[in-house]
């Protein structure tokens, strides 16, 4: 029974942090993980004052300084095809004196470059789930091409791709340090969702490089810029 159960848990690969798992590296660790902090690559380690694991949740400049707090990615070193990515996550009361539209992280979806070369920029070409306090569920469309069906939401043009805005409902009255939101983000080869407090935001269909290639696969990656941020019942799906 043992023998099978852990067979079923390395093809699920289920990421779940959980208390009883917050001591063991099952997730975010050497292994699993690259890092590259403000551009440099560098070991896990190397992010203890700005990344913690405690009671299931995952802290993100839990102590940092408000002029400390560098940008820094988590890649995984594995490629995915079909896969679902979902976590719930709350902004922290460390961000309430920042400009709003510095209160921002990102996951990065289908990265396929190799070398990612992130110690030349800081985000690899890939389809983003941009979270932006007060406007979860935005995307960038960095380095590459898509299709792009959004609900209700205008499509805007940045300096380093397409930005396209999606839409989330935020009750009146909750802040935005108060509330957990839930994140699902939904990838199948070339296509690929964003679904936040069960609404979809955004989805992306005929992903491919600038050169017309087609992108059935890459690996993800958690971006974070500065802002305070907690995550727990992060899970990964893969389906095979």
């Amino acid at each position: 029974m043992i023998k099978l159960f852990t067979c079923l848990f390395l093809v699920s690969i289920n990421l779940l942090i959980s208390a009883e798992e917050s001591s063991k590296p099952l997730v975010f660790d050497d292994k699993n993980f690259e890092v590259f902090l403000d551009k440099k690559r560098s070991p896990l380690s190397s992010l203890k004052d700005y990344f913690s694991i405690e009671d299931g949740v995952l802290h993100v400049y839990p102590n940092a300084d408000k002029n400390d707090r560098p940008n820094f990615i988590l890649v995984s070193k594995k490629s995915y095809e079909k896969y679902t990515l979902s976590f719930d996550f709350k902004w922290g009361k460390l961000n309430e004196h920042l400009d709003p539209k510095k209160i921002t992280a990102g996951i990065y979806l289908h990265a396929f470059e190799d070398p990612l070369n992130l110690d030349k920029k800081y985000f690899p070409k890939s389809i983003e789930c941009k979270l932006l306090q007060g406007k979860e569920g935005m995307g960038w469309i960095v380095g590459v091409e898509s299709k792009v069906i959004v609900s209700g939401a205008k499509k805007f043009k940045g300096d380093k791709g397409s930005f396209v805005k999606g839409r989330v409902d935020i009750p009146k009255g909750v802040s935005g340090f108060e509330k957990w939101h839930k994140v699902e983000i939904l990838v199948n080869k070339d296509k690929c969702s964003f679904l936040v407090n069960g609404k979809t935001t955004l989805s992306f269909s005929e992903i491919r490089t600038t050169d017309k290639e087609s992108i059935q696969n890459g690996r993800f990656a958690f971006g974070f810029e500065g802002a305070e941020m907690l995550l727990k019942n992060i899970h990964l799906r893969v389906v095979e």
